[in-house]
């Protein structure tokens, strides 16, 4: 926040180190997902992710009571919203 100059929320990105690629890039490997079928299970992998990481911090007091409210975005394939699961 600019006024209270305090962290209020962040961006979640996925990202892949591979061994022998180096990092790969998501504009690489999300495509690939999609025509694969499996854009859904990266989807709920990082859902997945995202609240234990959240709950993760929760319990660890990493937020002051006032700050609970810490947002976290993430990106979803507009593939991800054609899936009915």
């Amino acid at each position: 926040c600019l006024k209270t100059h305090k962290l209020v929320g962040a961006e979640v990105l996925v990202r892949w180190r591979d061994e022998e690629l180096g990092e790969v890039s998501p504009g690489s490997f999300i495509p690939i997902a999609e025509e694969r079928g499996l854009i859904n299970k990266l989807t709920h992998l990082v859902l997945e992710r995202v609240i234990e990481l959240k709950r993760s911090w929760q319990k660890k007091e990493v937020f002051s009571q006032e700050n609970l409210r810490f947002k976290l975005a993430v990106n979803i394939s507009a593939k991800s919203f054609d899936d009915e699961s």
